[in-house]
């Protein structure tokens, strides 16, 4: 039996395979949030990339190519990551560490030198810091409401 992960972008089609990853409680929120999402592929605003094994969805990472804040994705030099999920049985095995490096190389693929993360105050903040950290990322600052710390990495020398 192959139980290789594979790395592959999305189609709009399908935001329904990532649902599960959100906690029971936040899923049905999820999917009304992931249907509306996964529309922004086929606009060119939004690319998702899915870890699978066994054609089932392990792992996500989304890129926003144009955020309602333009500090965080203007279209054209600066992308914004929402949302890396790693499935906790598949955890510590370095598919978050290939799904970020899956979506800087896209990104500077299309031509953008910088991407923006952002990830809230909490029970995962220290974990969090250290694994973008860890992918070169580094604090930019803190969001208006405090409960939240943007990093940002340059990946024009990629």
């Amino acid at each position: 039996m192959n139980t290789e992960i594979t790395i592959q972008q999305a189609s709009p089609k399908e935001w329904d395979k990532i649902t599960w990853l959100w906690p029971l409680e936040k899923q049905a929120e999820a999917q009304i949030r992931n249907e509306k999402k996964f529309k922004q592929i086929s606009t060119g605003e939004r690319i998702v990339i899915l870890a699978e094994i066994l054609d089932k969805v392990i792992g996500v990472v989304q890129l926003e190519l144009v955020h309602p804040n333009p500090e965080m994705a203007d279209g054209k030099t600066t992308a914004h990551i929402d949302g890396l999920r790693v499935d906790q049985k598949y955890r510590n095995q370095g598919i978050g560490k290939r799904l970020m490096a899956e979506v800087e190389k896209i990104a500077k693929e299309k031509g953008f030198r910088k991407i923006v993360l952002g990830f809230s105050k909490g029970l995962t903040h220290e974990f969090l810091s250290k694994f973008y950290s860890e992918q070169g990322y580094h604090f930019w600052k803190e969001k208006d409401d405090n409960m939240t710390s943007i990093f940002t990495k340059d990946i024009s020398k990629l």
